[in-house]
Order: structure tokens, then C-alpha cells, then sequence
């Protein structure tokens, strides 16, 4: 552990600049250093008025309350005390590593790499056979230590800190991750079993069909080779990739080469992969912990999910019948009775893989979702007159788009054309082109054709004109921010910008920003002709590393709306919490609570969630949920 010194002075957190670090191994400590580390430190987690930083304090958190607490005896931390220095980067959409942070601040002070080695040596599970720890090579990863807090200390410094709701929200999700998920550890061990089952049969199918060329699923190389054969050429195996691929027509993809996708992506969904995770990030009392990033999801700070990715399950069995039957055969571990009811064993566990997340014993889960956020807000900001008319008289926003493509009366809509109006209405408002729309539709099992997906992009921005010129102006007011620093305070957003960190700064109705980093006008092709175009800096959400990006009116709004519904997110996550609910799990527009059997109701909580947000008050917020002891989709 490295200490360093902080001061508040009228509010502004100061860092002593020439302050010594003290460099307090305690576990290998003795003597009267050791105490006087000790004492002190003792000290600090008493003092109410201290404050710990740190990059990842979540992780600093965990080693003091499970080993500094738990073994050494020391007082705990309160939450309140914990202040995070890659939230406050993450915050930015800068990246999450602090090498890379400090990279792209261009600090003095950098990571120190060879001690970084050293730390991943020393961090390797010891048996009785080597050698005991170097003296030498502790002191030395002390000082890496020290070097590592010494980086942090000038992050912080740099940075803007969280605002006091910012930090509110932040220390709301520690301690959600903290309380974890519970798993139904049994039913999971047998699903990851089947996985392995269901693995080599596709295994066993693809060295088949492809005459033992292609002997598994995992061999990339292999298969890029053998379908460019057949004249489909692969940047990657990706699941994006596959998908384009499989989205396309029967005459456009050579019928072996989508059996070789089918194929992979059975085995490599999302949902079935989750198992095995499960397994890996499950802890002693069957629940899973630090299942949330804070920020995960980059400049709209939505969260992510780690671990699990539990902001991304599939969808599965909705009817608790059906949950209640496929986890009968999944018990069964019966392959043959899966496939005979259900149609294939991926088929049982994707299904099921929502499901085994359970509320502990004694207890059920109240589940509550905003309805339709995004076209909400959306319709909310530019004023849609005609959308919001919709969800103020009780009529389905989705249906009457349908009715606009399908031209009959909103009573004669069937389940198949609602699909496509809620498409539209969800995704053409980001300026979704036909391409990209057809793709969407695919993935959820609709295949349908460029000309029709162009005539839906047609019909939605003709009776949707105001969501159009939104695009154009917000883009407008975006390009005259970059490039005269002009100030635009507009009814529901305002646009600045920031010298020091040559930012452009969108604020949010509540007061909230995102930050465009380095963000200038480029000249850039588009169209066969060069245009001006706005480009920043982000991280990139695969790599982690920090790009350059560019964006455009679409996705300016895309930026705005789904930050508002994160705003509004975060406001009834904080609401809820602060009523004495337990949360384990929010997803988007989704909060999952863990209930006392008899306590609670879904009125209840809808009630908290849509009132969670005064400065949105006006607009028509709905919600809509369940209660059960697995979770699901409603």
C-alpha cells in the first residue's frame, strides 16, 4: 500500500505536491515502521473526513475490507470515502487503463513497465516447490508501487473531478456490485457440461461437411482460407462479420459457407458462452461480483457489463412454464430430450442462460423498465408532436409507423408488421441508412430486402421531418462549437468549448456533460467527394485503446438521447437505492431489486423509477414490470 496526502480547501480537493510516499508493506512488515504504518493508517479509515483515491477503486476497496479488514483487523472504509481516478477518466471517454491514460495526457510521470512485470511474476500463485519471495524484488515492486500512485496522483490532478452527483452515483454502483448476483450454481455446472457437448457435435458437423479441412469451430484461419475458396472473403471471424454475412440472401452466400458460419456462431453466441464465464467469475456464496463498469459504455456513461456482460443477455424464455420445463431438461442433462423438445441443445441453454441468475432464498426479484426510453426522449426533445400524442392517448407509437408502412388501418396491424414499425422507430431516428437497417432486422431473424429496408428509411423520415432537421441543426451548432468555439444554450442541450483539453462539451438537460475530446473539422471522402467532417478522440470499446472517431447530426442525437436515458437511469437507480431497496442488477432501462418475499410491489417501484428525475418531469414517462424468483424478459 502507498499513502499520499490529500487536502480539501473551500471544496476543491488539493494534492500535496511535495508530500513524501510512504511505502507501507504491512503484511511483510515488523519492527516500529510497521506500527507507525499501521497506526496510522488506522487513523486515516477512522478519520471521517479523509478520502482514498484510486485508479480502479473498486479494486483498492475490495483488498481492504476482504484482507486489510477481514485478517489484519483494521477499521473499515465507508464507501462515501472512496473516490475513483479512472471514473473520472472513463467519465471523459478516456480509456481505462492508466498507462493509456497517462499516454494520451502526456504526463511527466508515466507507468512503470518493468515493474509492471515484476508485479505480474510476483502475482503468480506459489507452491511449496519455488523459491521464496526476493527481499530485492519486493522492494523493488514497492517502488512500482509508488510510481504507479505517484501516476494517479497527476490523472487526478489533471482532470475534472466527478461532480457530487456524479460521485453519488458512482459510490450507489460499488456497492451494487458489491451485493452481487446469485447463480443457480448446480443448473450452471450442468449447462456448461452440455456447452461441451453441444461444442463437439458442431466440431463433428463441420469436419464433416467440409471433409475434414475444417476439424473446428476455433480455427479462424482455416476457415477465412476454405470460404474464400468458395468466394466469400473474410476480414475476421467476428460475430459481426458472420452476421453481415448470414443476413444475406439465399443467392448471394454460397450454402456451404453459411453452414460453416451457422456453425461457429452456434458455438460462439453469447449466450451459451456465458456458462462457462459464469463458472469462472462465480464466487463461494454462488454470487457474482463486479458484474457492472461504471462508464463501461463510453461517452453516453451508460454502464457495461464485465464478467457476465449481464447489459447483453439473450433475451430466452419469457413464460415461466417454459423457463420451468427447459430447466427440467437442463437438470436432466438429457441431450436427446432437449433436441427432441426444444429443437437443439444451444437452443435449451440460450434460452435458459437469463434464468439462472435467482434471487436468494427467502427472496424474489421485482423487475421494473422504463418503456420505450429512447423514442420517448427522443420525442420528448424534438418535439415530435405526433409520437408524443401517441404515448398520451395509450396508442403504440410502433403500430402507427406500421400502419404508415403497410398503409391499413392501425386496428388490422399484426404482430409480424409491428416488428418492422418498432425497428424504424427505434433505430431510423439516429439517421439509419437502408443497408444498416436491413442488418438490423436480420439479427432478429427478419430477413428482409434493401429496396423494402430503403422504403421504411423513406416513410420514417418523411412523417418523422422534425427528427430530421434535429439532425441537421444539432450538427450545425456542433461544427460553429469546433470551429468558431461558439456557445449554443439550446431548449434541451447546450454546446461549449473546453480550451484546456480542446473539447467540445455537450450538457444535458440536468446539467451533466460529455466531452468530445480533441475534437476539430477534418476533410475527410464521403460520398466520392471530399466534405468537412467532425472528428475526436474516444476509446475504443473492442481494444480499449484511444481512437480517433468521427460523427455526424444522427449521431450527435444518438449521443444525446441515450445519455438522457442514462441520466434517468441513474436518477432511479439512486431513488431506489436511497428507499432501502436492494438493486443487483440494471440493464439500459432495466432495474432488477432482490425483495423480501412479502415486502415490495411493482407499483411501487414503478413509482419511485418515474418519478426519480424532476427535470424531465413533463415528459411521458412510462414503466412497466414483473416479479418472479428467476430472472427473464417480460
Amino acid at each position: 500500500m502507498v499513502l499520499t496526502d490529500t487536502r480539501r480547501i473551500r471544496g476543491r480537493k488539493f494534492y500535496v505536491s511535495r508530500s513524501p510516499l510512504t511505502i507501507a508493506i504491512l503484511v511483510f512488515g515488523t519492527g516500529d515502521p510497521f506500527k507507525r504504518n499501521a497506526i496510522y493508517l488506522c487513523e486515516l479509515a477512522l478519520n471521517q473526513n479523509a478520502e482514498f483515491l484510486a485508479f480502479n477503486a473498486s479494486f483498492e476497496s475490495s483488498i481492504w475490507s476482504e484482507i486489510m479488514v477481514k485478517i489484519h483487523g483494521f477499521p473499515p472504509i465507508d464507501e462515501e470515502h472512496w473516490h475513483c481516478v479512472r471514473a473520472q477518466a472513463m467519465a471523459l471517454s478516456l480509456p481505462r487503463r492508466l498507462d493509456y491514460v497517462a499516454k494520451v495526457l502526456k504526463l511527466a510521470e508515466q507507468k512503470d513497465k518493468e515493474g509492471a512485470a515484476l508485479m505480474r511474476k510476483m502475482c503468480i500463485i506459489k507452491t511449496p516447490t519455488m523459491p521464496p519471495i526476493d527481499p530485492d524484488e519486493l522492494h523493488r515492486l514497492g517502488e512500482y508501487c509508488k510510481q504507479d500512485v505517484i501516476v494517479e496522483r497527476e490523472i487526478a490532478r489533471k482532470l475534472p473531478e466527478l461532480s457530487p452527483h456524479e460521485q453519488a452515483i458512482y459510490v450507489v454502483d460499488q456497492r451494487i456490485n458489491k451485493r452481487g448476483i446469485e447463480l443457480d450454481l448446480g443448473l450452471v455446472v450442468k449447462g456448461a457440461r452440455l456447452f461441451e457437448v453441444a461444442k463437439k457435435e458442431a466440431n463433428a458437423e463441420l469436419k464433416k461437411i467440409t471433409e475434414g479441412v475444417i476439424s473446428t469451430v476455433g480455427q479462424t484461419k482455416v476457415i477465412k482460407e476454405y470460404v474464400a475458396a468458395l468466394g466469400v472473403e473474410l476480414p475476421n471471424c467476428q460475430a459481426d462479420t458472420l452476421d453481415a454475412e448470414l443476413a444475406k440472401d439465399e443467392g448471394e452466400l454460397h450454402p456451404l459457407a453459411r453452414q460453416i458460419f451457422e456453425l461457429r456462431r452456434s458455438t460462439g453466441r453469447s449466450a451459451v458462452t456465458k456458462y462457462p464465464a459464469m463458472l469462472r467469475a462465480v464466487c463461494n456464496d454462488n454470487r457474482v461480483r463486479d458484474h457492472l463498469m461504471y462508464c463501461g459504455a463510453g461517452r453516453t456513461r451508460r454502464w457495461s457489463g464485465q464478467r457476465l456482460q449481464t447489459q447483453n443477455i439473450f433475451r430466452g424464455y419469457k413464460k415461466p412454464y417454459d423457463i420451468a420445463a427447459a430447466c427440467a431438461v437442463l437438470h436432466s442433462e438429457d441431450a436427446e430430450l432437449a433436441r427432441m423438445l426444444f429443437g437443439s441443445l444451444m437452443e435449451v441453454l440460450a434460452g435458459l442462460v437469463r434464468s439462472m441468475i435467482i434471487a436468494k432464498e427467502g427472496s424474489r426479484f421485482i423487475t421494473v423498465d422504463f418503456s420505450g426510453i429512447e423514442a420517448r426522449v427522443l420525442a420528448a426533445i424534438v418535439g415530435n408532436k405526433r409520437v408524443l400524442r401517441d404515448f398520451d392517448e395509450g396508442r403504440d407509437p410502433y403500430i402507427t409507423m406500421a400502419t404508415d408502412i403497410y398503409r391499413v388501418p392501425y386496428e388490422e396491424i399484426v404482430d409480424e408488421q409491428r416488428f418492422f414499425g418498432k425497428q424504424a422507430v427505434l433505430g431510423l431516428g439516429y439517421n439509419m441508412g437502408g443497408p444498416k437497417f436491413k442488418e438490423t432486422c436480420a439479427k432478429y431473424g427478419q430477413k428482409i430486402t434493401l429496396d423494402f429496408a430503403a422504403e421504411i428509411v423513406a416513410i420514417y423520415r418523411e412523417k418523422n421531418d422534425i427528427v430530421c432537421r434535429f439532425w441537421k441543426s444539432i450538427e450545425r451548432d456542433a461544427f460553429n462549437t469546433i470551429s468558431r468555439h461558439i456557445r449554443y444554450d439550446r431548449d434541451w442541450y447546450s454546446l461549449h468549448w473546453n480550451a484546456e483539453f480542446n473539447a467540445m462539451v455537450l450538457t444535458l438537460p440536468n446539467g451533466s456533460e460529455r466531452w468530445y475530446m480533441h475534437a476539430k473539422i477534418e476533410m475527410r471522402e464521403k460520398w466520392g467527394k471530399l466534405r468537412p467532417t467532425i472528428t475526436y478522440y474516444e476509446t475504443d470499446s473492442q481494444t480499449g485503446k484511444w481512437v480517433k472517431s468521427e460523427t455526424y447530426g444522427g449521431k450527435l442525437t444518438e449521443n444525446l438521447i441515450q445519455s438522457i436515458a442514462r441520466e434517468l437511469q441513474a436518477d432511479a437507480v439512486l431513488a431506489v437505492e436511497s428507499a432501502g431497496w436492494n438493486i443487483v442488477l440494471h440493464a439500459h432501462d432495466e432495474i432488477v431489486c432482490e425483495t423480501p418475499n412479502g415486502t415490495g410491489s411493482v407499483d411501487e417501484l414503478i413509482q419511485m423509477m418515474t418519478t426519480a428525475s424532476p427535470w424531465a418531469s413533463a415528459w411521458p414517462i412510462g414503466a412497466d414490470g414483473w416479479t418472479g424468483p428467476r430472472y427473464r424478459k417480460e
